[in-house]
This record gives C-alpha cells, sequence and structure tokens, in this order.
C-alpha cells in the first residue's frame, strides 16, 4: 500500500495555535469593533512597524507583514482542501489582520506567545462575529491557490509523492520530474507520432487566428479577476509531442483522449504557479528582493505556454534579407550546399504544407525527389543530413531540461513509416532559421557578429525600400569624438524615436530556468541596447541637439522621445509593455551576485552583467537629474521592445514614419495581459474602427 503524502504548512500551524488562544479569551466588551475603521486601527496600534534588530525565525516574507499575511493565507486555504483542516475562522481572520496592518512594513510574524498578536487577533475575532455582513465583503479563496491545490491532489491520487511545504512544492528525486511529465507525456507517445500529432493539431487549430496567421498561445487573463481555471499549455504539450515523432502507436494500449491528456498537462502547468490570473498581477512591480524570480516566471511560462512563430513572408524576407547582406560582405564556405540551397529547402518545406497551425507528415522520397530537383541530388542529400532531426526532444520532460531541448530548432523531423514530418508554418520559420543559424555558427565562429552587422544595415535598408524616412546616424560627443551610433533614427513633427537593433536572444540555459543566466542574456541585449539609446536620449534633452559625424544635426525642437529596442528573435513575455517596465525599474536597483559554484567563464559573463546594470543605473540617475522635481516619468516610460516578426507585421500597412510609431506607440501604456503584440495591435485596430 503507498503511504499518503504528508504535507506541512508551517505558518498555518503557528496561526492556528494563537488564533486558538485568542478564542478561548472571554469576549471583548459589547458594541466595541463593529466598524473596520475602529478594528484596523486598534489592531494597527497593537502592532506598530519596529527597528528591523528581529530574529530571523520571526522575519516577516519579504520584510513586510503584509506579504507574511498573504502566504498565511494562501497556506490556510492549501491546508484546508489537502489536509482537510478547518478553514474558518482563521481564512477570515487572515485577511482581516493584513487589511489592517497592509501600511505596517517590518512586524514579527505571528506567534501565540506573543500577546500583542494574540490582542490583535482576538479583536479581528470579534469583528468577524459582528460585524455586518451585508456591508462588509467575505474573504474568498483564490481560484489560483484551488487550483494549484487541486493539482497537487491530482498528482498524489496517483501515487506520486509530491508533498507541499508551504506553497512549495517538494521534489525529493528526478524521478519524481518523470513521473509528473510521464502523466500526460506517456498516454500521448502510446498514440504514436501521427495521433499524437493529430491531437497537436487539434489543440493549435482550436486557438488560431487565420487573419494573423497566428496561434493564440499566450492565455489572456480576464480584466475582472473571474478567470476560475487553469490554462492548456501548448507550448509543453508541442515540446512532448515532438518527442513522439518516429514512434509507431502503442496498439496494447486504449488510446487517452485529447480531454485526459491535456489536463494531467495543465495540472503539471499548475504546479509552477506562473499563470497569472489577472492583469493586475503583472502591473506592478514585483518585491525588489524577487526580481529576478519574478523574471524567472516569465521565462518558465513562455516555456510552458508558448511556441515561437513568425509568418512564412517575414521569415523569407528576413533571410534573404540577413543573408544576403552576410554573403555580400564576407560569404561562408561550405562544401555540402550552398546558401541558396538552404532558401531552395525552404521553399520545399512551405510548399509542403498548408497555412495554419497544422503539422505535416510527408513521404521521405516525395521530399527529397522535390528537393533534388531544386538543388540537385548532392546539396539535397546534404541538406537532410543538416537540417532534419532524429528523435527531437528525446530527453525532454518538464522546462528544467530545456536546455538539451531540440523545439527552437525542430523545421523537419524523422517520422514513423519513411516519413518526414514538418512544423506547422507559423512555427516552422523561426526554428529553420534557429537550425540554419545553428548551422552556420559551427564552421564561422563570427557568424552573430556578421548577422549583427547584416541586421542593422537589412532593416535600414527595408524602412528605405518602404518610402519611410529614417537614417543611420554615428553621434559625435562633446569634444567631437564618436560617442556611439543610432541604428535607426525616424522622426515626426511630435515625436523623435531613436533605434537600436539587438541580435542576441535567450539562452537554452535561461529556458530552462537558471536566474544568473537569464540576467546575463538580457543585460547582453535588452539592457546594452538601452544604454546605448538613453546616452543619446539624455544627450538630446540636456543639449537640444545631437551632432552627427556626417554634418548634420538631431534637434529636439521640444518634440517627445521615444526608445525603442528591436530583437532579431523572440523574447516571449519580456515584450510586454508592463514586465519590460518593471524589470527595467528592478535591474535599476540590484547587483547580480555569484553563488560558489560559478566556473571562471560563468564569474566573467556575471561581471559583464553587473558593468551593464551599473551602466544602466548611472543613465537612471542622470536622466532623473534633467526632469523637474514634480516628474512622474522616469528612464523607462518611453521605452518599448519588440521582436523584428512584429515590426515586419506592423510595415505590411504602416509605411510612413508617423503611421509606423503611431502604431508601435498604440496602447503602449495599457496592460491586458495577453503578452502578444501582434494580438493587442488588432485589438486596439478593432477598438478605433469600432469608434469610426
Amino acid at each position: 500500500m503507498k503511504s499518503k503524502t504528508t504535507h506541512n504548512f508551517p505558518r498555518w500551524l503557528k496561526f492556528r495555535e494563537a488564533v486558538d488562544i485568542a478564542l478561548a479569551r472571554p469576549a471583548l466588551p459589547s458594541g466595541r469593533y463593529l466598524s473596520h475603521v475602529e478594528t484596523f486601527d486598534e489592531i494597527a496600534s497593537r502592532l506598530p512597524t519596529i527597528e528591523p534588530d528581529i530574529p530571523e525565525t520571526r522575519r516577516p516574507m519579504n520584510g513586510e507583514i503584509v506579504s507574511e499575511l498573504g502566504a498565511l493565507a494562501k497556506e490556510i486555504s492549501l491546508s484546508s482542501m489537502l489536509a482537510r483542516t478547518p478553514l474558518e475562522p482563521y481564512f477570515s481572520i487572515a485577511h482581516i489582520l493584513r487589511d489592517a496592518l497592509r501600511q505596517r512594513g517590518l512586524v514579527p510574524t505571528v506567534s501565540a506567545d506573543d500577546e500583542k498578536w494574540v490582542d490583535a487577533i482576538q479583536i479581528a475575532l470579534t469583528y468577524n462575529e459582528r460585524k455586518d455582513s451585508q456591508s462588509s465583503g467575505t474573504a474568498q479563496m483564490q481560484a489560483a491557490d484551488i487550483t494549484f491545490a487541486n493539482a497537487v491532489h491530482f498528482f498524489n491520487a496517483r501515487g506520486i509523492d509530491l508533498p507541499l511545504s508551504g506553497d512549495q512544492v517538494v521534489v525529493r528525486s528526478d524521478g519524481v520530474w518523470s513521473a509528473l511529465a510521464a502523466t500526460a507525456a506517456s498516454p500521448l507517445a502510446a498514440l504514436g507520432d501521427t495521433g499524437a500529432m493529430q491531437y497537436m493539431n487539434a489543440w493549435l487549430s482550436a486557438r488560431f487566428d487565420p487573419v494573423l496567421g497566428r496561434v493564440h498561445l499566450h492565455p489572456t487573463p480576464d480584466l475582472m479577476g473571474q478567470k476560475m481555471d487553469r490554462s492548456l499549455p501548448c507550448g509543453h504539450l508541442y515540446r512532448s509531442a515532438l518527442k513522439v515523432l518516429g514512434r509507431d502507436r502503442d496498439r496494447g494500449r486504449t488510446p487517452a483522449t485529447p480531454v485526459s491528456i491535456g489536463a494531467s498537462a495543465t495540472h503539471l502547468a499548475a504546479l509552477y504557479e506562473v499563470e497569472p490570473f489577472s492583469v493586475y498581477e503583472t502591473m506592478f512591480p514585483p518585491h525588489p528582493t524577487r526580481g529576478l524570480e519574478a523574471l524567472m516566471r516569465v521565462v518558465l511560462y513562455d516555456e510552458l505556454f508558448t511556441i515561437p512563430q513568425c509568418s512564412p513572408g517575414h521569415m523569407e524576407r528576413l533571410i534573404d534579407g540577413l543573408f544576403g547582406e552576410v554573403f555580400k560582405a564576407d560569404g561562408i564556405q561550405r562544401q555540402e550546399w550552398a546558401h541558396e540551397d538552404a532558401i531552395g529547402l525552404w521553399r520545399v518545406l512551405l510548399s509542403l504544407t498548408p497555412p495554419g497551425p497544422v503539422g505535416t507528415f510527408v513521404k521521405r522520397s516525395q521530399l527529397r525527389l522535390r528537393l533534388a530537383q531544386r538543388v540537385g541530388h548532392s546539396a539535397s542529400e546534404a541538406l537532410m543530413d543538416a537540417f532534419v532531426l532524429a528523435r527531437p526532444n528525446r530527453n525532454y520532460r518538464v522546462p528544467s531540461d530545456a536546455i538539451h531541448a531540440d523545439t527552437r530548432e525542430c523545421a523537419i523531423a524523422q517520422a514513423s513509416g519513411d516519413r518526414y514530418w514538418i512544423a506547422p508554418q507559423p512555427f516552422l520559420g523561426p526554428a529553420f532559421f534557429a537550425r540554419l543559424v545553428g548551422l552556420y555558427a559551427k564552421v564561422d565562429k563570427d557568424i552573430s557578429t556578421k548577422i549583427g552587422v547584416a541586421f542593422e544595415v537589412q532593416m535600414l535598408a527595408r524602412m528605405k525600400q518602404l518610402g519611410i524616412e529614417c537614417r543611420r546616424a554615428d553621434v559625435l560627443g562633446s569634444k567631437g569624438k564618436n560617442a556611439g551610433d543610432i541604428d535607426l533614427v525616424l522622426e515626426t513633427d511630435q515625436v523623435v524615436a531613436l533605434f537600436e537593433l539587438k541580435k542576441k536572444g535567450l539562452t537554452r540555459k535561461t529556458s530552462a530556468g537558471n536566474g544568473l543566466q537569464l540576467a546575463v542574456d538580457l543585460a547582453r541585449g535588452l539592457v546594452r541596447g538601452t544604454n546605448q539609446l538613453a546616452r543619446h536620449e539624455i544627450a538630446l534633452m540636456r543639449d537640444g541637439v545631437l551632432r552627427f559625424a556626417d554634418g548634420t544635426r538631431l534637434g529636439l525642437n521640444g518634440r517627445r522621445v521615444v526608445k525603442c529596442v528591436v530583437s532579431l528573435v523572440d523574447y516571449g513575455g519580456f515584450h510586454d509593455g508592463a514586465i519590460l517596465r518593471n524589470m527595467m525599474r528592478s535591474f535599476g536597483q540590484v547587483r547580480l551576485e555569484p553563488g560558489s559554484s560559478v566556473n571562471d567563464e560563468q564569474k566573467s559573463d556575471l561581471e559583464d552583467a553587473n558593468r551593464a546594470l551599473k551602466t544602466l543605473q548611472a543613465r537612471y540617475a542622470e536622466f532623473a537629474g534633467l526632469l523637474p522635481d514634480a516628474a512622474q516619468v522616469d528612464l523607462f516610460d518611453n521605452l518599448l521592445f519588440h521582436n523584428v516578426f512584429f515590426v515586419e507585421h506592423l510595415l505590411l500597412t504602416e509605411q510612413t514614419a508617423e503611421s509606423l510609431l503611431r502604431k508601435l506607440l498604440t496602447g503602449n501604456r495599457m496592460v491586458t495581459g495577453s503578452r502578444d503584440a501582434f494580438f493587442e495591435s488588432s485589438w486596439f485596430d478593432a477598438g478605433r474602427l469600432g469608434r469610426v
């Protein structure tokens, strides 16, 4: 017989002891504590903020009692669902105390030996009994906590030992991760690759927008806080389905339904607690000590719910433009196949796949014949050896395995029955591009630099080709020396927009949950780009003009400045405006500290990242010094961060500087929680059309 999982809720146990002592006391005088005003004032007077020299064992979460009481309320909820302990009156009392102490900071945690806490709890108990139920709200368990507890119970009921310590899942061995993942991955694998991909096609098709040609992968939280359940983690299911490629159906096993597999995957994703239930969860900045933790939640969210996607038309233009510039400057020598052959493969793959979110199985002989007709037999064989993956994601189970995953490069893979599988068109482009760059990197160590230069040249040429007035500029400092460059400058009567183009993306280590690597990745790309733009913005604000090496000038002339970093790859949720601003403000207060286990290379990377963060902090202070004392803005209020795919999407319809900047700025201060600029842009368009 399997032993029952035992959960541990330390905050709840200490609180219950204190509440039970308060319950045993004589009742307080009648007529008191009928209103929340009197109650909250009395509770707050019992527990004033104290000096920070309290014992570590009684230091509240985040150094704030309101955070501690929020965590306590969550433990009470989880314990009531998983350990069958009583919910009331404890849950209501925790919320009353939290509301009363919302303006307090460092207050010692609850203790039954602390008379001040017992007094405060008794007042809260009295108010809870005497308050007018019609005019006073009642605290309710959060849907996020309920679904989290349901997920833990789901796995416990299947014999997986998954205890909680507080609200944290305790995974005692790597085998537990395998067992958790297998609840969805095993029945998916039993379907064989044909069945697994049929299920995947259905899940994706239900979320596909044919107008945008894009799958709505980010589950959008409810604006009114009424979201009650978890969303299907299509990203995780897609990664798991790739792992099935090459496998036949297990005919000795009854096929699982899409509903049952989806439920298992949804419960697995719930354990990570990264799906927001309300837009307000990302609207406000995290606690300063939890900035990196909040950013890792964005990474894990993307790993579970999303897949990089791009219109095939945008991707073909990007590949042609980028590598056209690379080969114009300095070709990459390969004996087996030329770049034109790779473009031939790309076009063959597109010709064999339908538009939409459906992956395609094709006979190997058919694809090889069509490719050989286009590029020749020898190049065809070499291309297939280079691009076709065998057993992709073979070691993938959960997000921490992303470091070994092939998802981002899986454009085409071996399948069962002498077939190939080709990725759905929305995902095909990013995967093909990543694979192509990876192959070139094996033979040319400078390919990253070459692509970076080509990216700048190509975007400038693209804008000019469309007739958009723009320029690249080398900036001169006050003494006439080089002060850096601006990759792209767009001007209107109202706006001066400075663009910095960055090729670096997030590494596999980051996707696997390495927080320090995330900070390094962001520092190398987004932070450095922001630093470069901020330098020029500050000079423009201070002097009113920027002088360029070609003898021209850029005058501010009362216009607003907009900074925009454009990445060559998708950064997922980090493109969201609220997440972006909160992240940059968090970086304005931190220094990365290496752990004891870092090697010399990692230590060097951290030092490099800290230099970028130090520069950011200096720019922030310098910018603030130029503002009036009453200014309500900072360095990051005018910062945008988009990937080149979104910019290309806008360029389909916006082909003047005015219209492009208007589209980029529309809704950039609104928080929708969608984490998808394509869908947000279409919503704002629909809103404007509806008002006409």
